[in-house]
């Protein structure tokens, strides 16, 4: 999840302790910097990785 702008902040805030309280192994919250060395080609202030987790449809 990245939040584009500071004005998504605290939904990214919430989705966090979402993801606290149910126990999502390996969440970690990243800064600008840190997200650009996992995902170059994306542009955001602030991310959560969850590297064992997956989207599908």
């Amino acid at each position: 999840m990245v939040a584009l702008g500071d004005d998504q902040l605290g939904r990214l805030a919430d989705m966090e302790q979402r993801a606290i309280a149910n126990r999502v192994p390996g969440l970690a919250r990243l800064s600008r910097d840190e997200l650009v060395q996992i995902e170059p080609h994306v542009s955001g202030v602030a991310a959560l990785h969850s590297p064992e987790t997956a989207v599908v449809d």
